[in-house]
């Protein structure tokens, strides 16, 4: 199972789009996630409206994933540190140490 490290930073996102459908994420923050996977430790800056998993596939890093619906649970990372949104997914905000990596957003 990959675990999921999580911290903010300042840098500028790419869209000056706000978020779609999260009008709670500042729309400049991008967010540091390490994913550590098979012992290997990678870390990508992720938008507020983009899930880690579609970031994650488009740096080209190879992690568990199937529907990218929150439902398969194929996908489902230990979060070490930091917050992530995944009200999208079907995994209980009450099981507060896993997530799943396409419904996570970083938060």
């Amino acid at each position: 199972m990959a675990m999921l490290h999580l911290s903010t930073s300042p840098a500028l996102a790419q869209s000056t789009d706000p978020p779609i459908a999260l009008p709670s994420a500042s729309s400049h923050t991008s967010y540091k996630v390490t994913i550590v996977h098979d012992g290997r430790a990678t870390t990508i800056d992720v938008d507020p409206n983009e899930t880690i998993l579609a970031k994650a596939l488009d740096s080209s890093l190879i992690v568990p994933h199937d529907y990218k619906l929150g439902v398969c649970m194929m996908c489902p990372v230990r979060l070490v540190s930091g917050e992530v949104d995944q009200s999208e997914g079907m995994l209980s905000d009450n099981v507060v140490v896993y997530r799943l990596l396409c419904a996570s957003y970083p938060r």
